[in-house]
Parts: structure tokens; sequence; C-alpha cells
């Protein structure tokens, strides 16, 4: 089973493995148990069944994986050392949040950030740290961190800047509207509405509102029309509108499209439309680490052909 007698002397001596395909079938609701979003996830645990310590995504050979399963097994990094740590140094609590999430335990990850963020000055919460975690970590509009924001926004405004605040805010209203997109129902009435109601809903805030929300304001009767040859065209007239973060959201609303749209396209048709999108991208773009990121992409699509 193992490709180095190392590993397996390794494993074969210090744990007992069990393999689930969790994203095909659950019957024993293993990963609502331990909580499990993302896969391949690796959960160690003791006799009774309690999680001693985990990580998250595999790796790219056997010695990189042991090394991983040997430094996630050390007591310090076991939760019962987390947790001991996490109630006599009150300044470790942003780590534990950012370990929370990086191992897709998003839910205790934001709850534990929520009671962090009524515990702190203002000047602590906007920090440049703080905002980098709320990247990542929040996704829509209903944070009560969002509300916070557009309730007391020149305080707010006064650390992260006028600017970066408003940037903020609008990405998050697209997050939420991208993610409302990829799971639209177009053969029920009622979903359709709620999407294009809280597509109106953003737009008509000026702190929310983007030229992204705008283009699906203006273009969502061609998404009920399934309409996906318009649709693409209007992509790329607008791309060169868009900031440098809104180019993925469209990009990956045409990569989805039979999926949202639920029609067939033909694979490559969809290919030639990325390709397409990601050479203006990479035209647009101005940073290196950028333009890498949309080259890759490009010769990656490239290839598919």
């Amino acid at each position: 089973m193992f490709p180095s007698e190392e590993a397996g002397d390794y494993f074969n001596n210090n744990v007992i493995l069990l393999k689930y395909n969790l994203d095909l079938e659950d019957p024993d609701g293993i990963a609502a148990k331990y909580s499990i979003r993302a896969y391949p996830t690796f959960v160690f645990v003791d006799g009774d069944g309690n999680e001693y310590a985990r990580f998250l995504g595999g790796a790219a050979d056997t010695k990189t994986f042991l090394e991983r399963t040997q430094n996630a097994i050390k007591p310090e990094n076991s939760w019962a050392y987390r947790n001991e740590k996490l109630e006599s140094d009150p300044s470790y609590v942003i780590e534990h949040i950012k370990y929370l999430n990086s191992v897709y335990m998003q839910d205790p990850a934001k709850e534990l950030l929520h009671k962090v963020f009524a515990t702190r000055s203002v000047e602590e919460n906007f920090s440049e740290e703080s905002v980098n975690l709320y990247n990542s970590l929040i996704t829509d509009t209903n944070s009560p961190i969002v509300e916070f924001m557009v309730s007391n926004r020149e305080e707010v405004a006064m650390v992260m800047g006028e600017e970066r605040l408003l940037s903020f805010l609008s990405s998050k209203a697209n997050t939420q509207l991208f993610n409302k997109l990829m799971r639209i129902d177009l053969e029920k009435p009622e979903s359709v509405e709620d999407v294009e109601n809280e597509i109106q809903k953003i737009v008509s805030n000026p702190l929310f509102k983007s030229k992204f929300s705008e283009f699906l304001a203006n273009h969502f009767d061609l998404i009920k029309e399934k309409d996906h040859e318009a649709f693409f065209e209007n992509s790329k007239k607008v791309l060169p509108e868009l900031s440098t973060n809104e180019f993925s959201f469209i990009i990956n609303l045409n990569s989805g499209a039979a999926r949202v749209l639920k029609i067939q396209i033909d694979p490559k048709v969809i290919t030639q439309r990325l390709i397409s999108l990601n050479e203006i991208a990479l035209e647009l773009v101005q940073d290196e680490r950028s333009k890498e990121n949309y080259q890759r992409a490009l010769d990656y699509y490239k290839s598919q052909l």
C-alpha cells in the first residue's frame, strides 16, 4: 500500500488508517461530526473517536506527506494544546482563528471571530492583519462585521482608508452575488426572483455596488434566457471596465455557464471562451503575480484543446 518502506513502517506502527469518499456518500455522518468541508482532509482521532488533530490537502510525494503527518500529531498541534493555549493566552486567539480557517473550519472560526470583534477597539479590528483575515472568512454582506462597517463608516474609514473600505464592501457583495448565481435554479421562479432581488438590492446601495454587480443587473435577462453566447460576448466587453479583483467573477461565471444554465455546451467552446477571457485579463492586469496567475490559467486551457 505504501510506496516507501519508511512510510509503511511509520503508519503501520503509529496509526490505523481508514479512508472514506465522503464527497460521494456519507451514511454515518462523518463529515458533519468532524466538520469536514474540503477534500482531502486528514483527521486523527483517539480510541474514543475524539479528534486529536488534522491537516488539509495532500502532498506532492510520500516524504512530504509523511512529514505533514508527523507534524500534525505533535502534541503542540493537538486540539488539547490549542484549546489550553487559547484559555491561558488571550493574544493567541487570532492565530487560532487563522488555523481554523486554514483547515476549512469556517463556522467555528467565524463564531470565535465575532466574539473577539466585540471585545476589541476599532483600530485593532480594522488593522491590516484583521482585514486580511476578514477577506478570507467573510463571504457576504450579512456578516455582523460588515454591518458594523456600514453603520460606522467614517470611524472605520479613519483606520482602513475610504478607498479600501469601499473596495472591501463591494467585494463581499460581489462574492455574495456570485455564490447566489452559482446556485440559481432557472426552472424555479422563486429562485430567479431571489437572485434578481439580491442584485437590485446590491446595486441600489452605493457602499456595495460595483461594475460587476451593475453588469449583472444589466445582463441578467441573458441568464434567464440561457443565452450563453450573448452573455460571453458582453463579458468580453465589460472586462476592461472592471477592477482586477472582479475579473475572476466574470471568468468563473463563464466557466460554470453549462452548470448554471443547465444546458449542453460543447466543452471545447467553453475552453475557447476561457482562453479569450484570460487573454484579455492578462493584457489588463499590472502586477506580476496576477500576470503569472492568468498566464498559468491560459497555458492550462490551451493545453486542453
